[in-house]
């Protein structure tokens, strides 16, 4: 199985820092012009992280997050991308989700049976656009 491939690089999962095989479910969302869930069974790994290996050193993540929700946008020219991720406090200590260089990851999942990662892009972003924020949010689903 490959791994999804994006307008900015390929996205990998890491499982204890491994590469993780998974498949990411095509979302029907008329707003945005590709939208994924990858859901990963733990399997009682302490760390699962979504990546962005970008295929342009120059692209760069900026972190957001809402109410249950943290995602990293990325942008160039006008093509958005956002890996996004459900934040349920209200678990926290029995794991922690933060953002990394170029990606999310949870942390201490062993009490969790599986995690979303929600992955949206869209070719005609523009200034304050929430598209791809909302599209990315397994919350919403």
């Amino acid at each position: 199985m490959k791994n999804l491939q994006t307008p900015f690089g390929e996205i990998v999962v890491l499982a204890d820092g491994q590469p993780l095989v998974y498949t990411a479910i095509s979302k029907q969302d008329e707003r945005v012009s590709a939208c994924y869930r990858v859901r990963i069974p733990t399997e009682n790994h302490a760390e699962i992280a979504c990546v962005l290996l970008p295929d342009d050193k120059s692209v760069l993540g900026d972190a957001s997050f809402g109410e249950g929700y943290l995602c990293m946008e990325f942008i160039r020219h006008s093509t958005e991308l956002t890996i996004g991720m459900a934040v349920d406090e209200s678990s926290a200590p029995s794991f922690s989700s933060e953002t990394i260089e170029n990606g999310l990851v949870y942390r201490h999942v062993t009490n969790v049976e599986s995690l979303v990662f929600g992955i949206a892009w869209l070719h005609d972003h523009s200034e304050h656009d929430v598209r791809t924020w909302y599209a990315a949010d397994p919350t919403l689903d």
